[in-house]
């Protein structure tokens, strides 16, 4: 996974990060209200010797499908996270703590590669800081409270990058971008 963190750590992701940030002084928003923190693990797994640049056969991401019933981003696929506690060190624990709870991932099992730059969610408003990390010892993950996820999957980093699987969304909100097929699911934002 060294080109995986090299490609984190040198600024190489710079020019693809959206630039929204909430505002600097914490204060007030778009939404009227001072934003909150928060973190996801964007966790891969597969082969750590894979020659570069393309990431390995074996390799995966975990992915959890939010339940319907959830006030915010209910029914959509993302990666394990959510609100930074005042317990939390950082987002480094809380993206390993939610993960832990929503999927029973072993925090232990993982390496963490880099935090990358905060992205500002103006919808639910919150500022998400992904934690990038290696899964050195993939092991059995599951939805935990039915309430909150409705299903967890790793899926192949291939299937993704497939063409067949990749096209161009535009939401309600009038955001467009890119968006990936897996089974019957759409992973987009």
């Amino acid at each position: 996974m060294d080109p995986l963190l090299a490609a984190c750590t040198d600024g190489s992701f710079d020019g693809l990060l959206p630039k929204r940030r909430p505002p600097e002084d914490r204060g007030p928003n778009e939404v009227g209200r001072p934003h909150r923190d928060a973190a996801v693990l964007v966790l891969f797994s597969g082969s750590p010797d894979a020659p570069g640049p393309r990431p390995p056969k074996d390799a995966r991401v975990l992915l959890t499908h939010r339940a319907p019933t959830l006030s915010s981003h209910s029914g959509q696929v993302s990666f394990p996270g959510g609100g930074v506690d005042d317990t939390d060190s950082g987002p480094v624990e809380a993206a390993l703590r939610e993960a832990w709870e929503e999927t029973g991932l072993d925090p232990g099992s993982v390496d963490v590669l880099a935090v990358l730059p905060e992205l500002y969610i103006p919808v639910s408003n919150y500022s998400v800081a992904p934690v990038v990390g290696y899964w050195r010892e993939p092991g059995e993950v599951d939805v935990v409270d039915p309430g909150e996820t409705s299903r967890v999957m790793t899926v192949y980093v291939d299937e993704l990058l497939d063409p067949a699987n990749r096209f161009l969304l535009r939401h309600t909100t009038g955001w467009t971008g890119p968006a990936f097929r897996h089974d019957d699911l759409v992973v987009w934002g």
